[in-house]
């Protein structure tokens, strides 16, 4: 399900390719919480099934689509808000740190206008850029030029759901290591609030 070309018109041209995507995720994670509902409705009992395993996977949607959105936000904005700062911290090489370019390295860009050279390179930066912590969120908005005020509201939220992804993501959702715990139990209402 896709917003109406209505909708759409109504955001900036370099946003709107983001908020359809967005809202197509969002409307994936509704229906995998469907049939999570559906699951627990009908108690059928497959072996090594968890519906809660639905929700986990949600949860990993909805982070990847918060980073989506993130990236997205950046390459739209950074072009016309960053400062000489912001550019200098973004890699020109294949490391991911900074560093001085010389004019040889210049050469692979010939016929290009240093607007889509810019482009390319913020690109590849933000393909490599993860939040894992509402600090580094609050950090990128600021960064690309966007007051975090309006949205402190959802940082307690976001930064649950950047929390449990990361658990989700690297510890399978245990709380340790003990191969006898069964995984953290996740309320389907959280989830719903979070999307």
């Amino acid at each position: 399900m896709a917003l109406s070309e209505e909708t759409l018109a109504q955001f900036p041209a370099a946003l709107r390719g983001m908020v359809s995507r967005s809202m197509v995720n969002l409307f994936r994670v509704d229906g995998l919480i469907q049939i999570y509902d559906q699951q627990k409705q009908g108690a059928t009992s497959t072996p090594h099934f968890e519906p809660a395993d639905i929700l986990r996977a949600c949860v990993v949607l909805l982070h990847a689509t918060l980073e989506d959105i993130l990236r997205s936000a950046a390459l739209a904005l950074m072009p016309r808000t960053a400062g000489p700062d912001q550019w200098d911290a973004i890699s020109t090489g294949e490391s991911r740190q900074p560093e001085k370019i010389r004019l040889g390295w210049l050469l692979k860009f010939r016929g290009k206008t240093v607007e889509e050279v810019l482009a390319e390179r913020a690109a590849r930066h933000f393909e490599q850029v993860s939040f894992s912590k509402i600090e580094q969120l609050e950090s990128h908005l600021r960064s690309i030029g966007i007051r975090t005020g309006p949205f402190g509201k959802y940082f307690e939220d976001l930064g649950a759901l950047i929390e449990r992804r990361h658990k989700i993501v690297h510890n399978a959702d245990f709380e340790s290591q003990d191969l006898s715990q069964q995984p953290s139990p996740l309320d389907p209402n959280l989830v719903k609030r979070w999307s």
